[in-house]
C-alpha cells in the first residue's frame, strides 16, 4: 500500500483534496510548502475533510488557517467569494476500517487548538497597544542597544524624519500617523497570539491596530514592515508601510555595524544583507529621492549616547556605506546589468540608489 512516487503522492491528495471540498461547495487553500511537507509525510495518503464549530470564524482567518497549518498540517476551505468555510482537509496515513472514527479524531484536536487560539484573541484584545509598548520597554533588542522601547521610539522619530524628506514628501504620509506606526510597530511582540504564532508578527499588530482603533495608516504599515522578506517578495504596498520597513532595517543596520556584527562570507546571523536589499528595492520600486548616507547618519543619531559601540560612529558609518553600495551592486547584477556599465555608475556614487537604478 505504500506509494513510493512523491509526485502521485501529491496528485493523490490535491485530487483527493479537491474531490472532498467541492462536495461541500469550498475549494482546498493549497499553499505549496505544506503540500511538499504533507506527501512527504505520507506513505498511503487519504485526503479527510473534517469541520469545526462555526463560531470559531469569528476570529480572523490568518490566525484559523495559520493554527490549521502549523499544528494540524491541514488546509483551510474556503467559498467561492473567498471566505473561510468551518471546514479543513488533512491527510491520513492510511484507509482507515473506520473513517467516521478518524475524522472525529482530527476535529477534536483540531478544536482543541482553535479554543487555544480564540483564547490568545480574546486575552489580546483586554490589552491596548499602550500596555504592550510599556511591556516593550523589558524586552531586549540586542544587549548594548537597549530594549524593543527604545528601538520604537528611535523608529517614531525616524518614520517622521523620512516622511518630511522632500524626495518622499510627495507621497503625502502624516508626519503623525509615522510617528505612531514606528511607537507601536514592534507592539505586538507581546501579545498572546503572536507569543503562540510568531509567523504573525506584523500582520497581528495591523488586525488589532484596525479593531482597536489605532490610526488606519499606520495599522497598515505596521502590518508591512518587515516586508520585503526576501529577493522575490513583494515591497510594501502603502507608502507608509515602506517608510516604516525602511526605518526599521537602518535602525538595525546602524545598531549592529557599531557593535562590530558585520557579515563576513556565509555568515550573516542578524540577515543585514537582507535588511540592505529591502531598503534599496524599497527606493527602487517606491521612487523615493532619499541619501540613503542622510538616512544611516540620522537612523545613528538617535541612539542614545551612553551606548558602548566597538566601532566609533564615523567608521561604522563609513563601514555600513560600504556594505549597502556593494549590496546595491549585487542587485543590479543579478538584474541583468553589465557589470562595467553596473561599476562605472557606482563609481559615480548610488546616495540616491532611485537615480543610480535608472
Amino acid at each position: 500500500g505504500v506509494v513510493l512516487s512523491g509526485a502521485d503522492r501529491r496528485s493523490t491528495v490535491i485530487e483527493g483534496g479537491n474531490a472532498l471540498a467541492a462536495e461541500e461547495n469550498g475549494r482546498v487553500l493549497w499553499k505549496e510548502s505544506l503540500l511538499d511537507e504533507v506527501q512527504g509525510l505520507s506513505e498511503h495518503p487519504v485526503p479527510v475533510l473534517g469541520g469545526f464549530d462555526p463560531s470559531f470564524l469569528k476570529l480572523p482567518s490568518i490566525v484559523l488557517l495559520t493554527s490549521m497549518e502549523t499544528h494540524q498540517k491541514s488546509f483551510g476551505v474556503e467559498d467561492s467569494e473567498g471566505r473561510l468555510l468551518p471546514y479543513f482537509l488533512t491527510v491520513s496515513n492510511v484507509s482507515s476500517l473506520e473513517p467516521e472514527l478518524v475524522k472525529k479524531g482530527w476535529e477534536r484536536v483540531l478544536r482543541a487548538r482553535l479554543e487555544d487560539a480564540r483564547f490568545y484573541w480574546d486575552t489580546d484584545m483586554k490589552a491596548s497597544f499602550d500596555i504592550w509598548a510599556e511591556k516593550l520597554d523589558h524586552v531586549i533588542f540586542l544587549g548594548p542597544l537597549g530594549s524593543m522601547g527604545d528601538k520604537c521610539r528611535r523608529l517614531a522619530e525616524l518614520c517622521r524624519w523620512i516622511a518630511s524628506q522632500p524626495g518622499v514628501a510627495s507621497a503625502k504620509v502624516s508626519a503623525d500617523s509615522a510617528a505612531v506606526a514606528g511607537r507601536y510597530a514592534k507592539a505586538d511582540l507581546v501579545s498572546q497570539m503572536v507569543g503562540e504564532f510568531d509567523t504573525l508578527q506584523g500582520i497581528m499588530g495591523g488586525i488589532y491596530g484596525h479593531v482597536m482603533g489605532l490610526d488606519s495608516a499606520a495599522a497598515d504599515a505596521i502590518a508591512e514592515q518587515y516586508r520585503p522578506a526576501g529577493p522575490d517578495t513583494p515591497v510594501p504596498a502603502t507608502d507608509l508601510g515602506a517608510i516604516l520597513s525602511m526605518a526599521d532595517k537602518a535602525d538595525t543596520l546602524i545598531g549592529c555595524f557599531g557593535l562590530g556584527n558585520i557579515p563576513t562570507g556565509a555568515a550573516d546571523p542578524f540577515a543585514l544583507r537582507r535588511c540592505a536589499l529591502g531598503i534599496a528595492r524599497i527606493l527602487i520600486e517606491k521612487g523615493y529621492r532619499l541619501s540613503v548616507e542622510e538616512l544611516f547618519a540620522k537612523a545613528q543619531s538617535l541612539y542614545r549616547d551612553d551606548i558602548k559601540w566597538k566601532l566609533d560612529k564615523p567608521a561604522a558609518l563609513a563601514k555600513l556605506n560600504e556594505f549597502f553600495a556593494g549590496r546595491v551592486k549585487n542587485l543590479f547584477l543579478t538584474q541583468g546589468s553589465d557589470t562595467l556599465l553596473v561599476e562605472a555608475v557606482l563609481n559615480a556614487g548610488c546616495s540616491d540608489v532611485w537615480a543610480a537604478s535608472k
